[in-house]
């Protein structure tokens, strides 16, 4: 939407926005660790962490983004190679990073074995909330093609710069995901105060950002991939159930020692 920008040698508005939003979000999750729950983290430690899994989500965004790409078209239709794309000229997805983020957590789990670990994953998927949040702000400073279609709503938007212009005014897509992801991460701040299990927030944020990411793909530029729906509506649908299906049974473990006790 703007021009590139300058500073200390970041030229892409992404970039500058995404070393923001990560440190945002590891001095969000050290506070939240270290003052809101029984366990104490020190800070020269959730920051490393905290660029560790941004380079884990990048990866993961750009793996997805790249099998999206080749699930769409043919080879020979693309001007680069697989580990091209991989590495210089392909974009970025969400989800992927969301995922391989997932994935590792629970590797690592697996070897640590703490009592914290679950604990983490509800303050982390909060924080994954924000970040969220904070990265449309970069897709929307840099008019990357993140955003919907044409519109002649009142507040439609052109992207005038960036790798895909607009000379129409579209869904300022960015703006919309950013203040629904606000409003879901100040609904999870509010779970996770009150909450009756441990991984409640977790399971809801999955839901929630599943149904808000669904709604929004019918509004932006993404290609349909199957049954009219696009990768990230696919994805969602998956991510929906896993959140709900794993609500269901932890909520029923939760509420079935009262019962028993009242019975």
């Amino acid at each position: 939407m703007f021009p590139r920008p300058n500073i200390f040698g970041i030229t892409d508005w992404y970039d500058l926005n995404l070393i923001f939003a990560t440190i945002i979000c590891a001095l969000f999750v050290y506070y939240y660790l270290r003052y809101k729950t029984p366990y104490t983290f020190s800070l020269h430690m959730v920051l490393p962490w905290g660029f560790f899994m941004t380079f884990v989500g990048l990866v993961g965004a750009r793996l997805l983004n790249v099998i999206e790409l080749y699930t769409l078209n043919k080879p020979t239709e693309l001007s680069y190679g697989f580990s091209d794309y991989l590495l210089y000229y392909g974009g970025y997805a969400f989800y992927g990073g969301m995922i391989l983020n997932v994935l590792v957590l629970l590797l690592l789990n697996q070897f640590i074995r703490s009592p914290k670990f679950p604990v983490i994953l509800d303050v982390l998927a909060m924080a994954c909330c924000l970040a969220y949040a904070l990265g449309r702000i970069g897709c929307q400073l840099s008019g990357d093609g993140c955003f919907g279609v044409a519109t002649n709503l009142p507040w439609g938007m052109y992207y005038p710069y960036g790798p895909v212009p607009t000379l129409l005014p579209v869904h300022p897509t960015p703006i919309y995901e950013l203040l629904a992801n606000l409003v879901l991460f100040g609904l999870l701040l509010k779970i996770n105060q009150n909450k009756k299990f441990v991984g409640q927030t977790l399971y809801t944020y999955l839901m929630g950002a599943a149904v808000l990411r669904f709604l929004i793909e019918f509004i932006r530029r993404n290609p349909e991939v199957y049954l009219g729906l696009t990768m990230s509506q696919l994805i969602a649908i998956i991510l929906f159930c896993i959140g709900g299906i794993a609500y269901w049974l932890k909520h029923s473990q939760a509420v079935r020692p009262k019962v028993a006790l009242q019975t």
